[in-house]
């Protein structure tokens, strides 16, 4: 996931301490594998059409770089 053990933990706790009635798992990785959630939960997916390239191209520039 790219956090440390100890984000990790905060992350388990925070959401065992927040009262809701559900989790929304919104992240690429599947929460429920890597944390304990013992609220309902539910993954969502999504999927959005944006082109990067634009963008990706004016960051490579910035930093001196030649798009491909």
């Amino acid at each position: 996931m790219g956090y440390s053990e100890e984000q990790v933990k905060e992350l388990e706790e925070t959401i065992r301490r927040s009262l809701c009635d559900a989790v929304v798992i919104a992240t690429p990785t599947d929460l429920r594998r890597t944390i304990r959630i013992d609220q309902p939960t539910v993954k969502a997916f999504y999927d959005f059409d944006i082109n990067l390239a634009p963008y990706l191209d004016e960051f490579l520039s910035g930093k001196g770089l030649r798009p491909t």
